[in-house]
């Protein structure tokens, strides 16, 4: 407006700015209500002096004819971005039955050194597991969020970590490993057993034993293994193998006709076969 108040429509108005990186649209012409309105864009450049030091830019909008001028001033600070990702987690080592758990940690921390600021979204990534979110806002000022894993049910070396999205690229963590074993025995397979065998002389056996876990999985090599039997008095035992597998070669006998039994027992879970002797 001028002196009198009156609109200054379809006028050229000048906008300067202080700062050589940052950009400003000038002149502009006023509307009929007498508005110019200019773009100013920072280029993603903070203003700062020689020195590094934060300066402000002097934006500053003029109407030569009538020698009007206004300025203000604006601080281009530098955009903070998460620069680090540290996760942890309580264990290393998970039972493959779908249920085990443990808690991670992950904890950010911006370019300057302090931790992310609340509300930052982490994302949770796993190649077998599960997570009890996939995405978790950091809170609290120490820049950090947790979340649950859960092991899968079968054995495996699974691999976590979680990743941030910055603004102009994706931040990940370190990697975490974790080593899903097999859990007790929970279940036993016997093979070579025959069903029947002649009475009245020893018969040889090569008793192969698989011993899974509740899930399925064959338990871990070295598990003990042993043989009770009404068909021989010696006790017998075996270890597994990586396949859960104890081979196991025995001597068994029955004078008389009738059925004798061979029980096998892996950390106590029992299975039992019938033999008759005709």
């Amino acid at each position: 407006q001028d002196a009198d108040g009156q609109i200054l429509a379809v006028e050229e108005i000048f906008f300067t700015k202080s700062f050589e990186n940052c950009t400003i649209q000038s002149p502009i012409e006023t509307d009929y209500l007498g508005r110019a309105q200019s773009i100013f864009d920072d280029n993603g450049v903070p203003s700062v002096d020689e020195r590094g030091m934060p300066i402000p830019v002097i934006l500053n909008v003029s109407y030569p004819p009538m020698g009007l001028e206004k300025s203000l001033e604006i601080s281009i600070i530098e955009q903070q971005r998460v620069s680090r990702i540290d996760l942890n987690s309580n264990r290393r080592q998970l039972t493959a039955n779908g249920i085990d758990s443990m808690k991670f940690r992950a904890t950010c921390y911006m370019t300057n050194g302090s931790p992310a600021p609340v509300n930052t979204e982490v994302h949770f990534e796993t190649i077998y597991g599960r997570w009890d979110e996939d995405i978790v806002l950091i809170s609290g000022s120490a820049g950090s969020c947790d979340n649950v894993y859960y092991a899968p049910d079968f054995i495996c070396v699974d691999t976590s970590y979680v990743w941030v999205a910055n603004p102009n690229d994706t931040l990940f963590s370190n990697p975490i490993i974790v080593n899903v074993v097999s859990g007790p025995p929970g279940e036993i397979l016997i093979e070579g057993v025959p069903d029947t065998a002649q009475a009245g002389g020893p018969i040889f056996i090569r008793l192969v034993a698989t011993i899974l876990d509740a899930g399925g999985n064959p338990v871990r090599q070295g598990t003990f293994v042993t043989l009770r039997s009404t068909l021989f008095s010696n006790p017998q035992s075996g270890v597994t193998d990586i396949d859960g597998q104890a081979v196991m070669l025995i001597q068994a006998s029955r004078e008389e006709p009738g059925f004798g039994t061979i029980t096998v027992i892996a950390g106590g879970v029992e299975k039992t076969v019938r033999i008759e002797f005709i």
